[in-house]
């Protein structure tokens, strides 16, 4: 399986395994929107290009910003007036390693790695549970002299 197929495997799993956390808390599932898709896609291979790690890229752009940026110039002017929130988890799981979360060797795991790491964390794990968010997009990319999958999920309410 190439690796871009095996990035949108795993970002297909993030979801469904997202949902199923909401799920076990009686929350609405998130449904997958293509622009945050991109955004979350484009942070997490920026991630790798530009080795560093983290919300705010080296141009100085966090998660509203990135995603912004993807949105016809209306939405970003009524955004503007009307306010707008983005949230956004990142991490990074090594491939073909054994970690804190077992040995990571199938797309499944990496998945699942993520998730986890995620839902251990107060501050991760809050944005996943937020009950207003109603879309995510999730953006997995391989960095293949690390051997280590960045992943970016972005979360959105719309009306």
């Amino acid at each position: 399986m190439r690796e871009e197929q095996k990035e949108r495997k795993i970002e297909r799993k993030i979801l469904t395994l997202i949902n199923k956390q909401r799920g076990k808390k009686g929350l609405s599932r998130l449904y997958s929107d293509l622009t945050l898709k991109k955004a979350a896609r484009n942070h997490s291979n920026d991630m790798i290009k530009s080795c560093f790690e983290g919300h705010i890229n080296k141009k100085g752009e966090d998660a509203e910003d990135r995603a912004l940026k993807l949105k016809p110039k209306w939405v970003r002017i009524l955004n503007k007036i009307f306010g707008y929130s983005i949230g956004e988890n990142i991490c990074i799981v090594p491939f073909r390693r054994i970690t804190d979360y077992g040995s990571i060797f199938t797309s499944e795991q990496v998945a699942q790695a993520a998730v986890k790491s995620w839902m251990e964390s107060p501050k991760h794990k809050e944005l996943i549970l937020e009950y207003d968010y109603t879309h995510t997009g999730v953006g997995v990319a391989y960095d293949k002299k690390k051997r280590e999958y960045f992943v970016t999920e972005l979360f959105e309410r719309k009306s």
